[in-house]
Formats: structure tokens, C-alpha cells, sequence
């Protein structure tokens, strides 16, 4: 019997018809609104590997951890949400002068659609087979185990969504930034990265995702990926990003707006190679310079002297900033920074697996880092759906890109 898939009860498409209204310049209200997405961006991919891999250091931290907040006080989502208040949440992003590009969004859709569908028939043909070798061999005591006594010539397999990959000795951890000053971390999910600690490579693999991928959200349809965050919290997030990039999510760690400025400031601050047009920007000299809280939000904020991805990069260069201060710190400056941070964060990883990665800092700390942003630059295409900026992907490439990246093949 076919098992039920998680994807196919949540195809359904979103109506998103309907007039849209009028908004009026609110340079002000966008500017504050942005000041603090970037706080929590950045900070979110940062504090998410500094927790991630300097927590629990010594028995001082099993006394820390109880500073973060269980998972069970966490945002679940506004499961009754509306498009139009959806939207709202990202007011100084809607884009007033485009039209919407339905064929796109129905093309992609559709892509994912047919992959899955493969991938369920290639499932129930792998169940008939299995029957009949049970049977044939039942019946032919001759017949070697395993095989068939008459077998078709052998068909080519059509493309299919692969499975959602795991493994014992790569651990991903799902870094999540939100908006929220208080500790229940309601709002928009802003920065979502994905560590990774590969024991078998000895890596650390740090992966950025575009909240503007276009995915299919389970249980609520088609949307950008920061949406799944506000419709059900977390645990929506991460399945969402199980089901459409498939990777094993083993834990997600959650950071408020409150925890980046003493953060950075705890660490004293961090080291970044500017660019010339970066440099001319802040104020200060091409090459490397020592950034404050304050410098280091500015930087981070940077994307009209490019664009989005690159302000991207740029976070992440933040991130590999603190884990590379955090492997030359004492133990004093280590402990202030997780201190900074703690009560403004929270987790749904066990105290098993802290004291797990515990016994492994040293190790860890000192395993060679890289990083990567999906969807690939060579794979997506940029659209517009309900004003706001969106991007569908090849579905197959990205996810073998990943699989390879972080697991090996």
C-alpha cells in the first residue's frame, strides 16, 4: 500500500487574485523596519554558530543552558494568518511598479509537482517488486534470493524528487533570525542558515537560504520560504525546508532582535576585509578592519552597492568572523559571549546532544569552514508574486548540489 506523502495533501495553490491596495511612502517606518531585519539577520547566523559550537564549553555552560528558552514557549505559528496580513509583514519590501508573473510561479510548481509524482510511482513500483521476488522464490526453491526468475528488460528512470537525506555522522542545525523582541519569537523569520558538522570530513559546512525562495509550504500551499515561518513557527520552517531541499534537520536554534549588538561587542567586535565601493560606505579604509556592533550592522545592511545575495554573503562573512575570534578567545571572552546571548535565545536540541558537542568543541572549533547560498546563482529565476520579490529554481540541481555539499555524494 502507497504511504501517504507529506507534499500531497499541501499542493494545493493559494488564491492570491483579488485587488491590491494602495500603500503610500512610509520611508521612515520601512527605514526602523529594516534597521532591526538586519540586526536580526546577522545576528541570527551569527549566534547560531556561536551557540551551536562554543555552548556547554565547561560545566559552566550546563549551568548557562538554562538561560535559553525550551521550545515550548516558541512561536507556532498564525495558522488562521490571511495573504493580505502576510504581506504586511514585509511592507518595504512590496514593490508597486511590477506585475505579477503567475506562469512562472505555475511552471515551477508544476516542476516540483512532476517530480513528485515520479518519486511516488518509482516508490509503488519498488513495492510490487519487492512482492513479487517474496513471491517468485516462495515458488522457485532454486531461484537464487533477491532475483527474478523472469525479468523485464530494465527501463531508464525519469528524473524524481530524491529522498530527504540523513546521515549519523552529519549533524544539520537550522539558525533561525526573527524580528521579535520578546522571547516568544513571534514575527518574520529574516535570516535562516543551515550549520553543519560533518564528523566523517571533519567540516563545518555553513549554508544560507533565500527567504524569497519560491517552495511549496505543506499544509498551506505555494510561497516564499520566509512564509512558513509565520504560518506555523519553526517546526513549519524547517519541514518546509526538509520537504522542498531535502536535508535532515536535527535541531533549530532561534535568535531575537536583542542579541546581536552585545554579541558582537562581547567577542570585540570582528574582523572583515572590506571591498573599495564596502569601505567607501562605512567610512573607513579598504582591506581589514576591526568592526564594532554598530559598523558591523551597517556593513551587513549593505545591497544597493549590489544586491540581496551578496548582502547575504556578507552576513555570512560576519558569522565565520566570530567562530574565527571565538577560536583565538580565552575562555573569559567566550563565556561573556554566550552569556550576551542566551536569554534571548531558544532550542529544541537536547541537553544529550549539547553535552555531545560539548566533549567535541576543541575539535570542532578548529575544523576547516565553508559556505554556500541556495538557490544557486545559475539556477533561479527572479518573478514577482502579490508585489513581492520571489525566485524559482531547478528543484534537482540544487538539492544534488546540497546532498553533495554537505554529506559527500
Amino acid at each position: 500500500m502507497r504511504q501517504s506523502n507529506p507534499f500531497r495533501a499541501s499542493n494545493s495553490r493559494v488564491s492570491d487574485s483579488g485587488p491590491k491596495r494602495q500603500r503610500r511612502p512610509q520611508k521612515r517606518r520601512r527605514r526602523n523596519a529594516f534597521n532591526k531585519r538586519t540586526l536580526v539577520t546577522v545576528g541570527g547566523g551569527v549566534l547560531g554558530l556561536l551557540v551551536t559550537l562554543a555552548i556547554g564549553a565547561t560545566a559552566y555552560y550546563l549551568i548557562m543552558i538554562n538561560k535559553i528558552q525550551p521550545a515550548e514557549v516558541v512561536f507556532t505559528g498564525q495558522r488562521d494568518i490571511q495573504m493580505e496580513e502576510l504581506i504586511d509583514l514585509y511592507e518595504e519590501d512590496i514593490h508597486t511598479d511590477v506585475s505579477d508573473d503567475l506562469e512562472a510561479a505555475e511552471a515551477h510548481e508544476d516542476e516540483f509537482e512532476q517530480l513528485l509524482l515520479a518519486a511516488e510511482e518509482e516508490a509503488a513500483m519498488e513495492g510490487s517488486e519487492a512482492g513479487d521476488i517474496q513471491g517468485t522464490n516462495a515458488n522457485q526453491g532454486g531461484q537464487p534470493q533477491g532475483t527474478k526468475a523472469d525479468s523485464a528488460p530494465a527501463q531508464p528512470k525519469q528524473q524524481s524528487l530524491p529522498a530527504i537525506r540523513r546521515s549519523s555522522s552529519v549533524k544539520n542545525y537550522l539558525v533561525i533570525g526573527v524580528d521579535s523582541r520578546g522571547n516568544d519569537f513571534s514575527g518574520r523569520s529574516d535570516s535562516m542558515m543551515v550549520v553543519s558538522i560533518n564528523q566523517n570530513s571533519g567540516r563545518i559546512n555553513i549554508v544560507s537560504l533565500f527567504r524569497g525562495a519560491y517552495v511549496n509550504i505543506p499544509g498551506r500551499g505555494w510561497g516564499m520560504l520566509g512564509h512558513s515561518y509565520a504560518y506555523g513557527g519553526p517546526r513549519l520552517l524547517q519541514q518546509t525546508i526538509e520537504n522542498n531541499f531535502r536535508i535532515g534537520i536535527d535541531g533549530y536554534i532561534i535568535f531575537n532582535f536583542n542579541a546581536f549588538v552585545s554579541s558582537i561587542n562581547a567577542v570585540g567586535g570582528v574582523t572583515i576585509n572590506l571591498t573599495d565601493r564596502e569601505a567607501r560606505e562605512l567610512g573607513l579604509s579598504p582591506g581589514s578592519n576591526n568592526l564594532n556592533a554598530n559598523q558591523a550592522l551597517r556593513y551587513a545592511r549593505l545591497r544597493k552597492i549590489d544586491s540581496d545575495f551578496a548582502r547575504m554573503g556578507r552576513q555570512r562573512a560576519v558569522m565565520g568572523a566570530v567562530a574565527s575570534k571565538l577560536q583565538r578567545s580565552s575562555v573569559s571572552t567566550i563565556n561573556r559571549a554566550v552569556s550576551a546571548v542566551l536569554s534571548n535565545s531558544a532550542t529544541n536540541i537536547s541537553s544529550g546532544t549539547i553535552s555531545s558537542l560539548t566533549s567535541n568543541l576543541p575539535r570542532i572549533l578548529n575544523y576547516p569552514r565553508s559556505e554556500r547560498q541556495y538557490p544557486l546563482a545559475n539556477t533561479r529565476s527572479k518573478f514577482y508574486k502579490n508585489g513581492l520579490e520571489m525566485w524559482s529554481f531547478n528543484f534537482l540541481t540544487n538539492i544534488n548540489s546540497l546532498h553533495q555539499l554537505l554529506y559527500g555524494g
